[in-house]
């Protein structure tokens, strides 16, 4: 089944093959204009093949609206498709889905149009929706991203149909002379001096510039180890802890935002509990945390000066536990008031 969504420059949504809406004719979707370029010389028969572009894609659909020749309705989903198709908000995507593939393409709408129809006149509304891709390729709806190590040779293969461009982001606090070879077309990416900060390359068509940027917040914390991790699916929050008082809280896995913990102490285990909201840190002499939301974090009591190891918390018990060194073990119902208790062990 074929489903085609519009997502504009701010994010916003809507699936066009999804009732009330549904997509009665598709154009442009499987080819684009060729612009085959050539020269003549005097007394040529026929000329000479220099180059083949691919010129700008249009996209078409006629769009059927269901609107049950209810005036009111049709208006409103009327104003809705201008709204999210309005092209002062630049290019967004088309994404296409099948059964078989998943696709995007940057585009531009242009405004849609609707044929004059009045609430009593039988049949289906229609609209006509346009969109112009001056990049007239389809591309996957994820980036690859590959990770390099300095020196190694790494074979990085594009398994879409025709070449494209890349982005190298150099993590470092200090890398002189950075270059990176392409082994296919022999083309190398260098800059020559010292870069303290971040080197950015970008060598996609109309993208292409390097730029630097201030990367102290992500160097802090390359080669650090964190400790431990857990998901809030209440708050859809990822919360990350490790050394030196570390949280990084993420609400999709790939973009990370620092905390304040209050403590510069090893955080060595999260926990969450679905029932009291609560999330739960432990670290290094005796260290507690706690918090119900992932953002702000209270420090606790745990009565004791010893490293906390691990903290898990269990649904059927609405209890939390807590393990460390010399065999300390403290329990809790709140995770704020904690009780200390024999573990037989003193390792």
């Amino acid at each position: 089944m074929r489903k085609l969504i519009w997502k504009n420059s701010l994010g916003d949504e809507i699936n066009l093959t999804k009732s009330p809406f549904g997509i009665i004719n598709w154009e442009g979707f499987s080819n684009a204009p060729l612009n085959v370029q050539s020269q003549q010389v005097p007394m040529q028969d026929g000329s000479v093949f220099l180059d083949a572009l691919i010129e700008n894609r249009d996209l078409n659909v006629t769009l059927a609206i269901e609107d049950g020749n209810d005036l009111e309705k049709r208006y409103e989903l009327e104003r809705q498709l201008i709204h999210i198709l309005n092209p002062k908000l630049g290019e967004g995507y088309l994404i296409y889905t099948n059964d078989f593939i998943s696709k995007r393409i940057k585009c531009i709408p242009q405004i849609p149009l609707f044929p004059n129809k009045n609430s009593n006149d039988p049949g289906t509304q229609k609209g006509e929706l346009s969109w112009t891709a001056c990049e007239p390729y389809w591309e996957d709806l994820e980036e690859t991203s590959v990770f390099l190590k300095a020196g190694a040779r790494q074979n990085i293969e594009n398994n879409g149909d025709v070449p494209t461009g890349v982005k190298v982001d150099f993590f470092t606090n200090n890398v002189t002379n950075p270059q990176i070879k392409s082994f296919t077309e022999n083309k190398i990416i260098k800059l020559n001096g010292n870069f303290v900060n971040g080197v950015n390359i970008n060598t996609n068509v109309g993208q292409k510039q390097i730029t630097t940027e201030n990367l102290i917040f992500n160097i802090s914390y390359i080669g650090v180890g964190f400790n431990s991790i857990t998901y809030s699916e209440d708050l859809g929050l990822f919360v990350a802890v490790g050394k030196d008082g570390i949280i990084l809280t993420s609400s999709d896995g790939v973009n990370w935002t620092s905390r304040t913990s209050g403590v510069t102490l090893n955080l060595n285990s999260v926990t969450y509990s679905e029932e009291l909201d609560l999330f739960v840190i432990v670290g290094g002499n005796g260290t507690l945390l706690t918090s119900s939301d992932g953002v702000n974090w209270t420090s606790r009591t745990s009565g004791v000066t010893l490293n906390l190891n691990s903290v898990t918390y269990s649904e059927e018990l609405d209890l939390f536990v807590i393990v460390g060194g010399n065999g300390t073990l403290l329990t809790s119902s709140d995770g704020v008031n904690w009780t200390s208790r024999t573990s037989g062990v003193t390792l």
